[in-house]
């Protein structure tokens, strides 16, 4: 996956997504170092940066994913109707 900058057209990041993952949902932190990316029951945390993965959070087939205003915390929602939060600290 491919991060670009669309105000100079430029590409700042490239994140590797396992082989065959089709991203359902992304979401950025409120302070924009961290980038959720979700696929089916993963969802893949990446710094904007560097796009290396800083972690990995399990559940069910996700189709939103969401940062709680500090940044400590992804909401995820799963296909099922299961809301999961994950705290990043």
């Amino acid at each position: 996956m491919l991060l670009w900058d669309a105000a100079t057209g430029t590409r700042t990041a490239t994140f590797i997504l396992p082989a065959g993952a089709k991203v359902k949902a992304i979401g950025f932190s409120p302070d924009n170092t961290a980038l959720a990316a979700s696929d089916d029951g993963t969802v893949l945390l990446s710094n904007v940066t560097t796009g290396r993965p800083i972690t990995n959070l399990l559940g069910a087939p996700i189709k939103a994913v969401a940062f709680s205003p500090d940044g400590k915390t992804v909401a995820t929602a799963g296909y099922d109707g299961t809301i999961r939060l994950s705290s990043m600290t």
